[in-house]
């Protein structure tokens, strides 16, 4: 069993809170443009016993084209991140390993926050740096931050045109239907008018 759902990254942290359950995959979708750096952070509330090296829950990053791009074993709370290689929508999917640990419930919460902040990792990166001034800091992330808008723009526009492409073939195909719908139509009446005039005229009727 597998639970699909959606995530949208825009310019804010989106943080959920869930339950994970024995022998159900759990897959968020994460639809985003070409070279776009994802951040996430992860937290197993109710992680199994220290001894039990090989529980926990399996989470896979995949692409577009469903190629593994990370997969680790979470135990506890972390951190990940990965860069979209490809326009389209990226999977994040979480499989616990066992129910040994569950208790009764069977049940284990989890924590999972996503970001497409990329200046949380340059600003660590500048923050090093003791020649660069914190008005340049502000200015880098800025920038950062505008460059992630302007792509989330464009790849929104490149949605929105291939779904106007969409529309206007399935209109066209509707159009040509109809028009083949009334040809029919026509062409079947005057085939039945031509057929009752014979008929009445073998019949000397008319």
């Amino acid at each position: 069993m597998v639970g699909l759902f959606y995530i949208f990254l825009l310019s804010s942290v989106s943080a959920l809170h869930f339950y994970l359950t024995e022998g159900y995959e759990k897959c968020f979708i994460l639809d985003v443009p070409d070279q776009t750096v994802v951040l996430g952070e992860y937290n197993l509330l109710d992680p199994p016993p220290e001894d039990a090296p090989d529980q926990g829950v399996n989470l896979k990053i995949t692409d577009p084209n469903g190629v593994i791009i990370h997969q680790r074993l979470v135990r506890s709370a972390g951190k990940f991140s990965f860069t979209s290689q490809t326009s389209g929508q990226n999977r994040i999917c979480l499989l616990p390993t066992s129910s040994s640990w569950f208790g009764t419930s069977k049940k284990i919460r989890f924590d999972l926050g996503m970001d497409n902040t990329r200046e949380k990792i340059h600003h660590e990166h500048l923050a090093s740096k003791e020649q660069v001034t914190h008005l340049g800091e502000i200015v880098t992330a800025v920038n950062e931050r505008l460059s992630e808008i302007v792509k989330g723009q464009n790849y929104a526009r490149e949605k929105e045109a291939l779904f106007k492409d969409e529309s206007e073939q399935v209109n066209s195909r509707i159009l040509w239907f109809t028009i083949f719908q009334t040809v029919v139509i026509l062409v079947s009446g005057v085939w039945q008018i031509w057929s009752l005039r014979r008929f009445f005229i073998s019949r000397k009727l008319v």
